[in-house]
């Protein structure tokens, strides 16, 4: 059985075990070649702790969603803009390193969240630059790990509510320049509305 072939809740569950065993990260990102037994989506209790470190961003990236949802609603979806912005509202002071983006990528890999390079619509000339946000599965192991009741999502949701409020009509602009149906989009405007606003997204 490979990898590859088990849902994202399995994919995760194996990922910690792994790890919890010394295995980088980065032996992951290739699902196809990474063999498997059989598996369930129940974790073994001495690996909790490591699983709860891995789905450390789904729960940030869950938050932005939920704020987002409250405070900026028929918006449709919402990404971060970059990586570092996964880890700025996840309260990290200094830039992302390697693991960092390693961790994103596993998880992207796993089918938990979304993240790939910014559509060329938006008109970011940076090949590294990502667009982020969680998924169905995202939001499914958020649920069966029990995510919501971390002590720090509904601060982190607060938090972010307050961000998005004192900058509402940035964002709501911004929102309406990513999603306006004519082309090309203004690109110029949607960078710049990016540069002025705390938590940079596109759609």
């Amino acid at each position: 059985m490979k990898l590859e072939s088990l849902n994202p809740l399995e994919r995760i569950i194996y990922i910690a075990e792994q790890q919890s065993q010394g295995v980088p990260l980065d032996s992951f990102c290739i699902l196809a070649t990474t063999t498997v037994q059989p598996f369930t989506t129940v974790a073994p209790g001495d690996i909790q702790a490591r699983l709860i470190h891995l789905l450390g961003p789904i729960l940030t990236l869950e938050a932005f969603a939920e704020a987002i949802g409250n405070k900026l609603r028929a918006t449709g979806q919402v990404y971060l803009l970059g990586d570092q912005a996964v880890w700025g509202i996840a309260g990290q002071n200094d830039p992302p390193d390697h693991s960092w983006k390693m961790h994103l990528e596993t998880l992207a890999c796993a089918g938990l969240i979304f993240r790939f390079p910014v559509a060329l619509k938006f008109g970011y000339k940076d090949p590294l630059l990502t667009q982020v946000r969680s998924n169905s599965w995202g939001k499914a192991a958020f649920e069966h790990f029990d995510l919501h009741h971390h002590a720090g999502f509904h601060t982190l949701v607060t938090r972010l509510e307050a961000v998005l409020e004192a900058h509402s009509e940035h964002y709501i602009e911004l929102v309406r320049a990513c999603q306006n149906p004519r082309r090309p989009l203004d690109i110029d405007r949607i960078q710049a509305l990016n540069r002025r606003v705390p938590v940079p997204i596109v759609t």
